[in-house]
């Protein structure tokens, strides 16, 4: 999470530089998130801690929600690609990468594209 939540608070300045922004995203996620850690991401946001609040939104909603939803698409997955880090070289390797899984999963098709 550290890298992504890195890349989301450099990516998206125009967020972090409007608290009401933030504090009306807050607001919106689900009942199942208590008013104590939502006090505690508004108190992070109103700090300035965007590096922490994007690591535990991305912990405690994010992945959890991805995870549900995962869990529930029916159909071929063929596999799953992991980022070291979001540089260039990162992303070409996770390209390639996916790509290959493309190859597998559809044998007909000409590779590499």
């Amino acid at each position: 999470a550290p890298v992504r939540a890195r890349h989301i608070v450099e990516t998206y300045t125009d967020i972090t530089s409007d608290l009401a922004v933030i504090e009306d995203a807050i607001a919106r996620l689900p009942r199942h998130i208590g008013r104590a850690e939502r006090e505690a991401w508004l108190a992070l946001a109103r700090a300035g801690g965007f590096l922490d609040l994007a690591e535990q939104l991305i912990h405690v909603h994010y992945d959890p929600a991805y995870r549900r939803s995962e869990a529930t698409r029916t159909g071929y997955t063929a596999g799953r690609v992991s980022l070291v880090g979001l540089a260039g070289d990162d992303l070409r390797t996770a390209a390639e990468h996916v790509v290959r899984l493309a190859d597998l999963a559809q044998p007909w098709r000409k590779p590499g594209i």
